[in-house]
């Protein structure tokens, strides 16, 4: 697919999916650049850039909206989008660093317990 659609400055307000593609191309650079997303929580903070290739307004804020909500991006504990996990691919990450945590706590328990007793 050719990245014509993000040249396109100053027409119309984009369709839902172009909305879409530019937003999962911006998340996608941003975890390559710094392994995380850091600075996406809701669409206001893509609009400076939509508004950069399309006339501002109250219906490309909106698209850009609905393309926020029809992509269904997972967020992280502090409310960043992830790109490269779905939620539920998310939600066992968390699951499995919470039993590595209590896992830690319990052997670190066991081993003063052990080392007081001797």
């Amino acid at each position: 697919m050719s990245a014509d659609y993000l040249y396109s400055s100053k027409q119309k307000n984009p369709s839902r999916k172009t909305c879409e593609e530019i937003i999962k191309n911006i998340l996608n650079r941003e975890f390559e650049q710094f392994g995380k997303n850091s600075h996406f929580k809701r669409a206001s903070d893509f609009i400076t850039y939509f508004e950069s290739l399309y006339p501002a307004s109250p219906s490309l804020t909106k698209q850009v909206q609905r393309a926020i909500s029809s992509l269904q991006l997972p967020r992280d504990k502090n409310g960043f989008f992830l790109i490269n996990q779905t939620e539920s691919e998310y939600n066992i990450e968390l699951q499995r660093q919470e039993l590595l945590k209590n896992t830690e706590i319990r052997m670190i328990s066991s081993a003063a317990t052990i080392s007081y007793a001797q």
